[in-house]
């Protein structure tokens, strides 16, 4: 089986993953994070980050597997009663971008049903991206000498890599993907999205409040949060930000269960942002959760890469390694 690249692309920084799946285990050779600064978020800035961070890697053209941002799509659920199973690829084709909100949205990827064969009796997920930042990330892709063979929205990704590590969750879980300046808030169950949503809070968020209480550089603070500088209660300065975070994961769960009359009973965290010292005690307290942060069985990777940590930056690469996937 050949390589893959597998490049994610969200708002603080591209990373890529050069691996494959193999049986049960994920073959990873090489990877590279990029960061950028997502003030200056133009198609010029992105194609440069892209362009070192593939040289970086002595990669010369070929063919991408990518993912982007949630904060590019939308996700609803519709109804389809009277269509078969087998003929739903059809009529989303033909009918689906008439659910979404944005004319402009282009409908890349759907829920797939948990029945196997019949009328369908569920909601249906249906995702939209804007066609236009699709052709961006495109042009992006062939101008730096490459091209895309696949291309799908992170939290997609993310789910179903959660999935085949944990299969068949029998009762929902929750699942929070803690972004640079979005959380994406999912409950997953039987392998499937039953709810997902996005709340505008990250991890810079956090850096932005100790950055100004402490006076101490972005960098710093990014520091100070992750643990690596011990001079701070980083929980205590960084409270209202994390009350906001809990706020909008009840209110996810609130209404996840008074639609489906049932709650999550644990949850997982995931991103570079659940990195913070002390996140997951202080989301299990306020919560009244069982909360882990979620990690890649050490017995399914076998890194190459004998220069560089991967461990360290598991939750960076999350979703590339989800890419291997699919």
């Amino acid at each position: 089986m050949a390589y893959r690249i597998c490049v994610d692309i969200s708002s603080s920084a591209i990373k890529a993953l050069i691996g494959q799946h193999r049986g049960n285990r994920f073959i990873v050779e090489d990877f590279y994070i990029q960061p950028y600064d997502s003030r200056f978020n133009s198609d010029r800035h992105l194609s440069v980050a892209l362009k070192e961070l593939l040289w970086e890697m002595d990669l010369r053209g070929g063919y991408l597997h990518v993912a982007i941002s949630s904060a590019y799509a939308i996700f609803r659920y519709a109804m389809f009663p009277d269509v078969e199973v087998r003929d739903l690829e059809t009529v989303l084709a033909c009918e689906g971008k008439k659910y979404l909100p944005d004319k402009k949205s282009d409908v890349i990827l759907q829920g797939m049903p948990f029945q196997a064969k019949g009328k369908l009796k569920e909601p249906i997920l249906l995702v939209g991206v804007d066609r236009d930042y699709l052709e961006k990330v495109d042009h992006m892709i062939r101008e730096v000498g490459f091209r895309t063979r696949f291309v799908s929205v992170d939290s997609l990704i993310l789910a179903n890599l959660i999935s085949y590590m944990n299969p068949f969750f029998s009762s929902p879980v929750c699942v929070v993907d803690i972004g640079y300046r979005l959380t994406k808030i999912m409950i997953l169950k039987e392998d499937k999205i039953v709810f997902i949503r996005s709340a505008k809070v990250g991890s810079f968020d956090i850096d932005l409040l100790i950055h100004e209480r402490l006076d101490v550089a972005l960098e710093a603070a990014e520091a100070i949060k992750k643990g690596e500088n011990a001079i701070a209660d980083v929980i205590s300065l960084s409270n209202r930000i994390l009350n906001y975070l809990c706020d909008e994961i009840y209110i996810s769960i609130d209404f996840y269960e008074s639609q489906f009359g049932e709650v999550p009973e644990r949850m997982f965290i995931t991103g570079g942002g659940a990195k913070m010292k002390g996140l997951v005690e202080v989301l299990s307290e306020k919560l009244g959760l069982e909360v882990f942060l979620f990690h890649l069985p050490e017995s399914k990777i076998l890194c190459y890469s004998s220069n560089k940590d991967f461990w360290k930056y598991q939750q960076e690469l999350m979703v590339a390694v989800g890419l291997l996937l699919v």
